[in-house]
């Protein structure tokens, strides 16, 4: 991998990125955490990053906003869904609309980070 990969979490519970800071900083990783779609769309459009970590569900807007700017922009972002929905016709949905991925919660953190390594080195 190149350089330090910048991660950018989005959820709306702290525990949740306070876990994935320790997770992915402990790799080497640059993370932003914001807590809402509005906050991740100005993080997308000022500090591009190499990954999005994505909840569905947030107060306001919710994860398919984010994911409609990232894919409608063109930006080439990977994303992975991170959420409490484990329908398979929610996973099929975000799959379908672009998202790279789709982890449930509550996850591994260990698998979660070898499916982000993963997408890393096949887009990198």
């Amino acid at each position: 991998m190149r350089g330090q990969l910048h991660v950018l979490a989005v959820d709306d519970e702290v525990h949740i990125l306070e876990l994935l800071r320790h997770t992915f900083e402990g790799e080497g990783f640059r993370v932003t955490c914001v807590g809402d779609a509005d906050s991740a769309i100005h993080i997308l459009e000022t500090d591009v990053p190499d990954l999005v970590l994505l909840d569905v569900v947030m107060t306001g807007k919710d994860g398919y906003h984010v994911l409609q700017h990232i894919t409608q922009g063109a930006l080439g972002i990977p994303v992975v869904f991170l959420t409490a929905r484990s329908e398979n016709t929610e996973m099929a949905e975000a799959l379908g609309l672009g998202a790279d991925d789709y982890v449930t919660k509550p996850f591994s953190t260990q698998e979660l980070l070898a499916r982000v390594k993963g997408i890393l080195r096949r887009v990198g």
